[in-house]
């Protein structure tokens, strides 16, 4: 494996505990995911870059492989110092912004995304639908624990929605009934 190779799949590096730094999303032009990725590491900076095992089939053979689980973004924690530093990566758009600013993503979002990859759970993105049907849950065990979803499919196993909201996606993960509890705010 070569130091390339190493870096991509490497999905974080830690630069320290500095409390100014941010998640930020950038938006990366198609494809670029995991090269932008590597840059961004090769800077020293914290990046990170969903990733979700995936089986391809080309016409003579079939393959298992890494690809991002929000395509186009790439996120990274950077104060406002370090905020230019990546535009000198190639196939960096822009930062993605709300309000004329860049949007920062919660701690908690880029953890939950973290947990959920880690355990190997079959998830998948979507852009966020301001319309969502089912009742509302509280998952009570496991890597998701304290977090309130939407569940979405009924099942032996439930398919529940897990909002990320500063970046108006969806995540959803199968998760076993017995985990689940109904949230209070269900009438």
């Amino acid at each position: 494996m070569n130091i390339e190779q190493e870096i991509v799949t490497q999905h974080t590096l830690t630069r320290g505990t500095n409390r100014d730094r941010e998640w930020k999303a950038l938006y990366v032009a198609s494809r670029h995911e995991k090269k932008v990725h590597a840059g961004i590491l090769k800077k020293g900076l914290e990046s990170y870059i969903p990733l979700k095992k995936t089986l391809k089939q080309w016409s003579d053979r079939k393959k298992w492989v890494e690809e991002p689980l929000i395509k186009g973004y790439v996120f990274v924690h950077v104060n406002s110092k370090e905020r230019d530093m990546v535009f000198g990566v190639q196939g960096i758009v822009n930062y993605l912004r709300y309000q004329g600013k860049d949007a920062i993503v919660r701690d908690e979002e880029i953890e939950a995304l973290k947990r959920l990859v880690a355990l190997g759970y079959t998830i998948e993105a979507e852009p966020l639908n301001e319309v969502r049907k089912g009742m509302t849950v509280k998952i009570m065990d496991g890597p998701l624990k304290g977090v309130t979803a939407t569940v979405t499919k009924e099942s032996r196993n439930a398919k529940v929605e897990v909002e990320l909201t500063s970046l108006k996606k969806l995540i959803r993960v199968i998760v076993p009934l017995e985990i689940l509890k109904l949230a209070e705010d269900n009438n």
